[in-house]
């Protein structure tokens, strides 16, 4: 292995089981910024690897060549801005392709035909030599996802992210939809259950709602000093919660399109931000909202119409054995039909607790190795979900097998902040340093079992089971092969401009766009409506285009997906 960096170039070798390194003797050239190093290509199938030169580049221009095998300089050359032009030069080709942000790194095929770029604002995209035509493979964050939520009705996916972009995805074809640019930067979203709304809290304590049909910024709230740690929808969609780090609650009219607040509560939530992105939970009948506070050692359960109190449980003396107080990181509730509250400990525990009575039924110890950074349950109350230690479980959700009742999903290489199961329950999706969607491989004599319950015996013919195997076969996000090609999304996204927004919502929206990857579109504009009237509407500004594919680009053809997706498909 090579590597490069301030005044140095190293080779790197193990030998006897240990790392060892060796400096390239710069001599005059020590001082120099080294900013990229590879091997000779070429004719070199016959060569050994020692015997073949090693390049490295500097941030000066300066190219030196590198005998590998004597780790000593060869030759170097240094690139300058050319003086005068020549006449007996070779003409060069100049293809101009506008990016989204400055490219950060060009690979050329073998073939010379195709040119691969990438830029730093995270999208990756091919420039076909022959027909001068640009496609974009993918978009992405550039720096790690804080929270998600999905709308699963349309089965869209928006994230939030420390890049300061809220993002909104496609789950079928993968593909980004649209994007929001913010000075202010994103911590928490939620999508409303039922319309094409989704609001989004900062880090500056503001609460942003937004209509996806029309681009149109509905809604902005400052009730929260402190960054917004917990954003929820009630599931009839009726109420819209937010939770800032500073302990305070509040409840806004989501029926309404100015989404008015109704009754903002200080000082019951607990201080601080671990507890983000989702502090806050409600329950399947919208009746009750949970959320630790006011201390980190009480779980609250409030009537989710009013925020009134309804019952306090302290999990810190619920282990009378235990030498150090334990405290609540998470909660989610189970389907309301179980009336169970599931709460995940600092002592690494899952507690289910009476929502009725506040009684502690069961719990498990040493869920992760780590503390639980997220918690859910599927809407038929067969599993829960649980994140700890860059690693996510799912478990039987009756325990019957204690912490064997499990299955891992290992590919987070840094903290998880948020998991989910898929509207249809049959896949996982898990965000930190990149979006995880994963296969959820459950086994269908579970599906014709009694969730409630323990592991009833069901005699199943043969038949059925080849039955639900074909079944579960279609609808799994993969095969469990990787994928050869890039998705491709089935329909063209429309584009949004935010141009001719007016300056107030233009500076609240910040810059909300759709990413199109068709390389000759036909654009109709569309009025701008909102999915409700009020008293006084507010003035609506078209902005919003749609986009329509005219003429498909050859180079689509041959990326189209004829396979299934990966058992794991990272978005990063």
């Amino acid at each position: 292995m090579v590597s490069c960096g301030r005044d140095n170039i190293r080779l790197w070798r193990v030998r006897n089981g240990t790392l060892r390194s060796c400096p390239v003797n710069l001599g005059e050239y020590h001082s120099l910024d080294f900013t990229d190093v590879a091997f000779e290509e070429g004719n070199s199938f016959y060569q050994h690897h020692d015997d073949r030169t090693l390049f490295a580049s500097s941030r000066s221009g300066h190219i030196f060549e590198i005998d590998y095998s004597r780790v000593v300089i060869r030759n170097v050359r240094r690139l300058l801005p050319a003086q005068q032009q020549h006449v007996d030069r070779r003409e060069k080709w100049t293809f101009n392709t506008e990016h989204e942000g400055p490219v950060s790194l060009v690979s050329v095929s073998s073939d010379s035909l195709q040119v691969l770029a990438a830029t730093s604002t995270g999208n990756l995209g091919f420039l076909d030599v022959g027909s001068r035509g640009y496609n974009t493979l993918m978009r992405s964050h550039i720096d790690n996802v804080l929270g998600f939520s999905v709308d699963g009705i349309r089965r869209h996916l928006t994230t939030a992210s420390s890049d300061g972009t809220v993002r909104i995805w496609n789950m079928d074809s993968l593909q980004q939809l649209y994007d929001f640019v913010s000075e202010d930067s994103p911590c928490s979203v939620a999508f409303h259950p039922s319309e094409q709304i989704f609001s989004c809290g900062f880090s500056s304590g503001i609460i942003r709602v937004f209509d996806i049909s029309s681009a149109k910024l509905l809604a902005e709230h400052k009730q929260h000093r402190g960054e917004v740690i917990g954003l929820a929808f009630s599931p009839d969609g009726d109420f819209m919660y937010s939770a800032g780090s500073h302990g305070s609650l509040a409840l806004y009219n989501s029926f309404e399109e100015e989404h008015s607040v109704i009754r903002v509560v200080c000082n019951v939530v607990a201080q601080g931000t671990e507890r983000a992105p989702d502090a806050l939970t409600v329950s399947s009948d919208s009746r009750c909202l949970a959320f630790v506070g006011p201390s980190e050692y009480i779980v609250t359960i409030a009537d989710a119409r009013s925020l009134d109190e309804l019952l306090h449980v302290d999990v810190s003396v619920l282990d009378v054995e235990s030498p150090r107080l334990d405290s609540a990181l998470k909660v989610c509730f189970s389907p309301a039909s179980a009336e169970h509250l599931l709460v995940a400990t600092s002592a690494n525990k899952i507690l289910w607790v009476s929502t009725k009575t506040g009684r502690l039924l069961r719990e498990v110890p040493k869920v992760h190795k780590h503390r639980c950074s997220s918690l859910a349950v599927s809407d038929d109350s067969r599993f829960v979900l649980t994140a700890g230690h860059n690693a996510v479980k799912v478990w039987d959700y009756n325990m019957q097998l204690g912490v064997n009742s499990q299955q891992m999903f290992i590919g987070h290489s840094q903290p998880i902040h948020q998991v989910s199961f898929t509207p249809d329950q049959l896949g996982v999706v898990s965000v930190g340093d990149a979006i995880f969607l994963w296969d959820f491989l459950a086994h269908p004599v579970d599906s014709l079992t009694d969730s409630r319950s323990p592991l009833t015996e069901s005699y199943i013919s043969a038949a059925k089971l080849v039955q639900l195997e074909a079944e579960l076969r279609r609808v799994r996000l993969s095969n469990g092969m990787p994928r050869k090609a890039a998705p491709l999304p089935s329909s063209p996204p429309p584009q949004l401009d935010v141009s001719t927004m007016d300056k107030v919502e233009q500076g609240a929206l910040g810059s909300l766009s759709l990413g199109d990857d068709a390389p000759t579109i036909t654009t109709v504009p569309v009025s701008a409506s909102g999915p409700a009237s009020s008293a006084n509407p507010r003035p609506t500004v078209s902005f919003l285009k749609v986009t329509e594919l005219v003429n498909a680009s050859p180079l689509n053809t041959s990326h189209l997906d004829t396979g299934k997706p990966p058992a794991a498909l990272i978005l990063n």
